[in-house]
């Protein structure tokens, strides 16, 4: 989705993040994917590390 912004992220622990999401007005409601990736600092763009969580934030 284009358009969104993430603003106080805190990372708890090694599994657990929280943050805020302002979303633009065009959003379906209901579930949908959220993921996460995390730059590298090695050579090349597509190093780091990323995942996936299907279907598991719900916009209201």
């Amino acid at each position: 989705m284009s358009g969104a912004t993430l603003s106080n992220v805190q990372l708890l622990d090694d599994s657990t993040m929280t943050f805020d999401a302002t979303l633009p007005g065009t959003v379906t409601a209901g579930a949908n994917h959220l993921v996460i990736m995390v730059p590298g600092s090695g050579a090349g763009l597509f190093t780091g590390s990323s995942g996936l969580c299907s279907n598991c934030v719900t916009y209201q």
